[in-house]
């Protein structure tokens, strides 16, 4: 966390310095995404990969959308009029893409996971998730 809190004043002081006239959301946005991103992953985006700048403005699309009105208008349509409401539509294709990101980043932790070096959050999940494989508990109920 304070290494983000570091690379943000760092680069607010560079736009002071260009004397530059941006919006400085999406400082705090990339501070705030890269925090949650590594206590999940154990890992930093990086914002000169395509792939991170997408998942950002992906994440930013998102919350714009739980946010405003569009989230409201997508659920308070009746359940059989939802496939014709296209901010249902939306809702549910920003929350298939993020899902599938998580469950490329599991692939990921499971190709390299150890059970005696718990890295992040998703190791936790993944052991979890083995020992209620292993006990066969239909109960619960983990990806």
């Amino acid at each position: 966390i304070t290494d983000e809190i570091h690379e943000l004043c760092s680069n607010i002081r560079s736009k002071i310095k260009e004397n530059d006239e941006q919006n400085l959301t999406i400082y705090f946005a990339i501070a705030v995404l890269n925090i949650l991103w590594n206590i999940i992953t154990g890992k930093r985006l990086d914002m000169n990969s395509k792939k991170d700048q997408d998942l950002l403005k992906m994440t930013q699309t998102m919350f714009d959308f739980l946010g405003g009105a569009k989230i409201f208008v997508a659920l308070a349509a009746p359940f059989w009029l939802r496939r014709f409401n296209p901010y249902f539509k939306e809702l549910k294709q920003h929350f298939k893409t993020m899902f599938d990101m998580l469950l490329k980043e599991k692939a990921e932790h499971l190709d390299t996971y150890d059970p005696n070096d718990m890295r992040d959050y998703m190791d936790i999940y993944i052991t979890e998730m083995t020992k209620v494989q292993n006990e066969n508990n239909v109960d619960e109920f983990l990806f």
